[in-house]
């Protein structure tokens, strides 16, 4: 099995999650994958959609490049407040207490642009799509995860992901790959015109 090195900040952020009760976190091959990703765009912007405790941007943020700009949102403020703390005197970092649904409209409308998104929450991956995937640059790459079964998932939401890949797979306009990777991911790019 794949065990990659872990952030510095880490650690201290998965303490936070499990001292919080936080039952959503993203694990280590996610993060893994994150990291990755980040590596191959020099002065990468990231957007995370859905935050939660930090771990994910631990990973996306494990990068000796100064010019990286990191936007987080989530609409929780104690999982938020982990993040926070965790990821307190990162100069790179921007951390927002926000609705979604309220700011993925507003980004788009300032033509904000992003090589990496990252979304672990329902705006972006089952609201939104289509506004969320406006704000990836050229080449960028849009990262769902939680695609396959999880424990923590509600009644029915089986049948939503489902839809969603669905959705994903049918569009022209798109390159995507699901991977049986960690939680299930789905990588999706749009092709240069």
């Amino acid at each position: 099995m794949f065990d990659p090195s872990v952030p510095d900040a880490l650690a201290a952020l998965e303490t936070g999650t499990l001292e919080l009760g936080f039952d959503m976190p993203s694990d280590r091959a996610t993060g893994a994958l994150l990291r990755f990703l980040v590596a191959c765009r020099p002065s990468c912007r990231i957007l995370e959609i859905g935050v939660g405790t930090g771990l994910g941007a631990a990973w996306l943020l494990d990068s000796p490049d100064d010019s990286l700009r990191y936007l987080g949102i989530d609409n929780d403020p104690a999982p938020l407040a982990v993040a926070r703390e965790g990821l307190a005197g990162d100069s790179r970092v921007e951390l927002v207490l926000c609705d979604g649904d309220e700011l993925i409209p507003e980004l788009v409308r300032e033509r904000r642009r992003f090589d990496v998104i990252f979304a672990d929450s329902w705006p972006g991956k089952y609201r939104l799509l289509d506004e969320a995937l406006e704000l990836l640059d050229d080449g960028g790459v849009f990262v769902i995860d939680d695609m396959l079964p999880q424990p923590n998932w509600p009644e029915g939401h089986e049948e939503k992901a489902a839809v969603l890949l669905r959705e994903i797979s049918g569009r022209t306009d798109l390159v995507a790959v699901p991977l049986d990777w960690s939680t299930g991911i789905v990588l999706i790019t749009r092709p240069s015109s």
